[in-house]
């Protein structure tokens, strides 16, 4: 028997970098995100794990570590002891990677909730492995991209806490943020440093933008918006601050490593596009 051939897909939905995610019903009755490539068709599942995999028998490899985690405070009263080995480690990340792919489209189409729910997912793989992985170069090798995953998260929560006309919270969701900047631990990468400092500016700016706007307008976002982008000058410095992260350089070689996150992947909103003077992970 051959395999089948998507071409009629393909040519249903031409390629355009502009207009290319959608989400799709799917025959099981649920829904799918749709990501179309210059030489082909990206799909994934919009809740859950991204590729529908349920590895140890979990729904997710961090929920696997997790359980172990339980497990062995469970049995000797203390998680002192418990690390993260390499292997674990890029276990998880390739994971993050999967999760990464999809918040980054879902950003892009004005799905504020799941965006937030999968950037908290990140965050919680980052908080374990900077407890207990084993390897200092493997903290640092996520550590150096906590400021982008805070702006992110930060982003998503406060658009979707502005649709619902929630404008205080939305403030002190990014302030909040803001505050989480201040407090992180120096990663001496240049990576580091570079995502810092563009968190801090895309929250301050998605923040005064949301202070000015009360102080002109009374107009409430709509929920039932169909793009779910409520109508605020909030927009446009929330989509700024869904620029991907900086790629690594190579000024040292730690930030030079495979270990690091998500450096030798691209953005899939722009493959087949020319390059960008902002670098892409």
């Amino acid at each position: 028997m051959s395999e089948p051939d998507i071409s009629d897909l393909l040519d249903e939905w031409p390629y355009d970098p502009n207009r290319n995610a959608r989400i799709v019903s799917a025959g099981d009755g649920g829904q799918k995100l749709q990501i179309r490539l210059r030489l082909g068709l990206l799909q994934m599942e919009l809740d859950g794990r991204p590729d529908a995999q349920r590895p140890y028998g979990h729904e997710t490899v961090l929920d696997h570590y997790q359980s172990l985690l339980d497990e062995y405070r469970d049995e000797h009263g203390t998680d002192d002891g418990f690390e993260i080995d390499h292997d674990a480690w890029e276990e998880l990340s390739a994971e993050g990677i999967l999760f990464y792919e999809r918040y980054v489209v879902l950003f892009q189409l004005g799905d504020y909730a799941r965006t937030a729910r999968d950037t908290a997912r990140n965050l919680a793989m980052f908080d374990l492995c900077k407890q207990y992985a084993e390897r200092l170069e493997d903290v640092a090798a996520l550590e150096q991209y906590r400021p982008y995953l805070i702006r992110m998260h930060a982003a998503a929560l406060a658009m979707s806490q502005l649709h619902d006309d929630r404008h205080t919270d939305a403030r002190e969701t990014l302030q909040r943020a803001l505050d989480a900047l201040d407090e992180l631990d120096e990663v001496h990468t240049s990576v580091f440093q570079a995502e810092l400092d563009r968190a801090r500016s895309m929250l301050e700016g998605m923040l005064d933008d949301i202070k000015a706007e009360r102080k002109t307008s009374s107009h409430a976002p709509s929920a039932t918006s169909a793009t779910r982008t409520p109508p605020t000058c909030a927009t446009a410095s929330a989509t700024s601050a869904n620029a991907a992260p900086t790629r690594r350089g190579r000024g040292d070689g730690r930030e030079g490593s495979r270990e690091g996150l998500w450096g030798d992947r691209r953005d899939p909103r722009h493959q087949g596009r020319e390059p960008v003077q902002d670098a892409r992970v």
